[in-house]
């Protein structure tokens, strides 16, 4: 017919009939009609998980500094090995500037402990010279010998006979040598470990005047630790 449409109906009954023809005989021949299934959904993959973030079971401590000291024989000159000292923490506070406070003398050694309990400063360099510019008036002093706990005092470190102001290193070294004569007459009755035997203090053993005092060095903000030297006295 023309362009009317007038025969699109009838062409879409047609087809309409020979689709449902077409499937009256499938179902009436028996055979199974399977309905296009579309496969499982495709799952994606897992999403990858990272490792876990590693945890510290241990906070990192350092070393320690000569805990099992090596010297096989205490020689003049030998410096008493030493654990370094950390306060409250097995860290060292390495936020804290290196300060080194030096005995040396005019001979190119240094300040023997007796001389500096006598008061006997004739050799010391720079004795009379101001050894602190920012300390408070009190400084926390440090031993840590092989072989015996920590031991630590409190030393004044203001001179008030003028005005406030910091003690010389003479004076400095005075104080050093009586807290280091007083640890030895302490741990003098403790008994040491066979391993340390040979850095044991007092009757037989290291005395004072065995030892010279070489530096004091700042461990933490308000502590420092000694450092000594081994040398017989005659």
């Amino acid at each position: 017919m023309d362009n009317t449409g007038t025969q699109a109906p009838q062409k879409k009954e047609e087809f309409l009939d020979a689709v449902c023809d077409r499937l009256k005989e499938i179902i009436d021949s028996g055979k199974d009609v399977q309905v296009a299934t579309y496969s499982q959904v495709a799952t994606y993959p897992q999403v990858a998980t990272y490792p876990q973030v590693a945890t510290y079971n241990q906070v990192a401590t350092y070393p320690q500094v000569a805990t099992e000291p090596q010297v096989q024989e205490l020689i003049p000159g030998t410096v008493i090995p030493q654990r370094l000292y950390c306060q409250g923490t097995s860290i060292p506070q390495n936020v804290v500037p290196r300060q080194v406070i030096e005995f040396v003398t005019a001979d190119g050694g240094h300040i023997s402990a007796e001389s500096a309990l006598a008061g006997r400063y004739d050799l010391l360099v720079d004795r009379d010279s101001a050894v602190f510019t920012e300390q408070g008036q009190t400084l926390n002093l440090r031993i840590e010998w092989p072989g015996y706990d920590g031991w630590g005092a409190q030393i004044r470190i203001v001179n008030y006979q003028e005005k406030p102001k910091s003690i010389s290193r003479a004076k400095l070294a005075t104080e050093i040598a009586k807290q280091v004569d007083k640890f030895i007459e302490i741990k003098a009755t403790v008994k040491i470990d066979a391993a340390f035997e040979k850095f044991r203090v007092g009757r037989g053993g290291i005395k004072l005047g065995d030892l010279q005092i070489a530096s004091l060095e700042r461990v933490s903000r308000g502590s420092w630790q000694i450092c000594l030297y081994y040398h017989r006295s005659s």
